[in-house]
């Protein structure tokens, strides 16, 4: 905890004046210290809670080695604002080959779903300065007003759910020149956006017009709850992955019974 900042009364008379900047001299310097040794209690606590987990969780693979089976490692202490990892392509299971699509889709959720996989490939296979990739999304995008747009009010709303509780392939991170993007299927539509290395574009491809994206980071209006979504969504993504409290290990036993 960073303590409070010092405050000193000024002098009202000349003689009292060397003894009050000799004063608030002394008093920074307190306060510099105070705060330099409550960064360090702090990043010493955090480091040894980092090295307990870091016990659990080799204790947690040796096991899953020894017997074959996978397991549920423990969730990993706070690394820090800002500080989230996630699985590249999918990111619930490890060594995961994506499925084929779903049976039983109609026209317009195949359509909707392949458009999708396309924007998602474009921005990940092109660096976000890319000129040629802003063409490509352009041609394939229209900028749309969510308040306009009651499937995409609806789908901002589902985005986490679908994240937390997808089916196989649903859910898809890549990580190439174009940063981080993520892809989610929905049931009557399809989320793609660059995460990192800044949340744009957001494109959401619907049934009802699965021919063209709808570019909604454009739309000032509704760009806190646009924001909320997207973190929302990853946040739950991040729960698989290292350090979540639902990423699963796969021993290498596993693995070299899969190549066999």
């Amino acid at each position: 905890m960073v303590p409070l900042p010092w405050r000193l009364t000024k002098p009202r008379s000349r003689e009292a004046w060397s003894t009050w900047v000799a004063d608030k001299n002394a008093a920074r310097e307190a306060y510099a210290e105070q705060v330099r040794a409550a960064r360090f209690a702090a990043g010493a606590q955090a480091y040894r809670a980092y090295q307990e987990w870091d016990v659990r969780l080799q204790a947690a693979k040796d096991e899953a080695e020894r017997t074959g089976v996978p397991v549920r490692l423990p969730a990993a202490p706070d690394f820090g604002e800002g500080m989230i990892f996630l699985n590249v392509d999918d990111p619930r299971i490890d060594g995961y080959v994506e499925p084929p699509e779903p049976q039983g889709l109609t026209p317009e959720q195949k359509q909707r779903r392949a458009l999708a996989d396309r924007l998602a490939s474009i921005l990940t296979e092109h660096a976000p300065d890319d000129e040629r990739a802003a063409y490509m999304v352009g041609g394939l995008s229209l900028p749309a007003k969510v308040g306009y747009t009651l499937s995409l009010q609806k789908a901002l709303i589902e985005a986490p759910l679908v994240a937390e509780a997808a089916e196989p392939g649903s859910v898809k991170v890549a990580s190439d020149r174009g940063g981080v993007i993520i892809r989610l299927h929905g049931p009557a539509w399809s989320l793609v956006f660059r995460y990192s290395p800044y949340p744009s574009p957001v494109l959401f491809v619907t049934d009802d017009m699965p021919e063209h994206a709808r570019r909604v980071d454009t739309d000032a209006d509704w760009e806190p709850e646009i924001r909320a979504a997207i973190d929302a969504a990853v946040r739950e993504l991040a729960r698989y992955s290292l350090g979540g409290d639902k990423h699963v290990y796969r021993p290498m036993s596993s693995y070299r019974a899969r190549s066999a």
